[in-house]
């Protein structure tokens, strides 16, 4: 889970601090979720980035909607 802060010197800027999850295979982090930024109309629903160590074969999902 990402946490959202406002900036207090810049108007309409946001941080956003993630939060990677890892195990033995590498690790995994969810970069942009369209919710984080609700007052955006964003194409895109959500993206995320994952590392995997030497070895370490991962499978890719697509979601229809």
């Amino acid at each position: 889970m990402a946490t959202i802060i406002q900036s207090e010197r810049i108007a309409d800027v946001k941080f956003v601090q993630l939060k990677a999850f890892g195990d033995e295979r590498g690790r995994f982090l969810e970069t942009f979720r369209k919710a984080w930024f609700p007052e955006r109309s964003w194409e895109i629903f959500q993206t995320n980035r994952s590392d995997s160590k030497a070895g370490v074969l991962r499978g890719l999902h697509y979601h229809f909607h």
